[in-house]
């Protein structure tokens, strides 16, 4: 798998200053994202979409246009795309907000089918940062988020936490139907957390 990150932009609300760039990374635009980057002055290395969003198809030298009739999303294409170029980070952003809440929705389902496989993916807006996690341990650092919540993905996720204020100690048995999971803090610096299942854990930004 390739260290770098592949970024990946939609059509969402965006804050271009979360979009830090490093050494072997990689910017996939997705439908209206193209135009976010664009404005921004940022680069973009894949454009992918059936560009009903945008509009028009990018003149860009790397561009692919999907069908308007499709079995997947144009955000899920563009982290496809990366998880084949050998990504298995991927920061997706313009994934929350703009004028349709479905596909908010439909972007943390993305990143929890993702985790499944083993693909760390991470939603990054000014408002909170948002992650999935299947199966597996995962230490997190508290600094700026004030609150925490992990909704079960799966039928039944149990959820062990480690230096945060509520149900630490336990083994915190989830379901999608009921929001146990919601408004925790961080009581440490950084804290852990331990799931047998699938979950995505929503940070709240201060």
């Amino acid at each position: 798998m390739i260290k770098g990150i592949c970024h990946v932009v939609g059509a969402g609300d965006f804050s271009p200053e979360l979009l830090k760039l490093g050494e072997g990374d990689i910017v996939i635009a997705c439908d209206g994202g193209y135009k976010k980057l664009k404005d921004a002055g940022l680069p973009c290395n894949i454009c992918v979409g059936d560009f009903d969003s945008l509009g028009y198809v990018p003149d860009h030298s790397n561009t692919i246009v999907l069908p308007r009739v499709k079995d997947v999303t144009d955000m899920e294409e563009g982290i496809r795309l990366g998880v084949e170029k050998g990504f298995s980070e991927i920061c997706i952003y313009g994934a929350l907000g703009g004028e349709r809440f479905s596909h908010s929705v439909a972007n943390m389902q993305t990143i929890s089918g993702y985790a499944q496989k083993g693909i760390r993916c991470t939603i990054k807006d000014n408002r909170c940062d948002i992650t999935a996690l299947c199966n597996e341990k995962r230490k997190f650092d508290a600094k700026g988020y004030s609150y925490v919540s992990a909704f079960a993905m799966s039928d039944k996720a149990i959820v062990s936490l480690v230096g945060f204020k509520y149900g630490e100690g336990e083994e915190l048995e989830l379901s999608p139907s009921f929001p146990l999971g919601v408004s925790n803090e961080f009581k440490e610096k950084k804290g852990s957390v331990s799931v047998k299942g699938n979950i995505i854990i929503i940070f709240e930004k201060n």
